[in-house]
């Protein structure tokens, strides 16, 4: 019988197993090890191994409301949403899409659910990657790539399209502070 003991601390261990397994294995490495005390470290830790250009919420102001999503499609949290009718939440996937929000929690694929907590309200900031140079009071729109990306609001964009407001100067392929307000005037062109 092979033994196997741990000398790292708690919060290494938990980053070695990050580094070196997929979420589904971690997951039920965490459950073995009992590992509860730093969940927060170990749960930031795995989103920055398996997301895609995700945001960050950085300044939470209310709370997220619910959108009609599809039960069969995987949504990750923090990713940025496309608004559909009725107010459903898809993912958004093109330059200035009309904007649902921010996914405020994971969404997996066919799990019988068909809501989703999303963060709309004006003052939440998130951290958000650029897709080209964006100047602080810009406003956002998403980009046509890469995934969950912004850029600076072009001369077509207006109404439900614009996400939110930068915070501060973002260069090309950095994340930087985005205050979110989406427009409430829809434009649906």
């Amino acid at each position: 019988m092979i033994s196997i003991t741990f000398d790292l601390t708690q919060d290494l261990m938990i980053f070695y197993l990050c580094a070196l397994a997929t979420f589904g294995v971690l997951l039920k490495v965490y459950q073995l090890f009992g590992i509860t005390k730093n969940r927060k470290i170990f749960k930031e830790l795995v989103s920055l191994f398996i997301m895609t250009n995700e945001t960050i919420h950085v300044v939470k102001i209310g709370d997220p409301i619910d959108f009609n999503v599809s039960n069969n499609v995987a949504i990750t949290k923090g990713a940025i949403l496309k608004l559909t009718t009725p107010r459903t939440a898809i993912l958004a996937a093109g330059k200035g899409d009309l904007i649902a929000g921010i996914a405020a929690r994971d969404k997996i694929a066919s799990d019988g659910r068909t809501k989703l907590a999303v963060w709309r309200q004006s003052g939440n900031i998130f951290r958000m990657l650029a897709s080209g140079s964006i100047s602080a009071g810009d406003a956002v729109i998403t980009s046509a790539g890469p995934t969950n990306s912004v850029m600076a609001q072009d001369a077509s964009a207006a109404g439900c399209k614009i996400i939110g407001f930068a915070l501060e100067g973002i260069s090309d392929g950095a994340y930087g502070e985005i205050e979110l307000n989406i427009q409430q005037d829809i434009d649906t062109a």
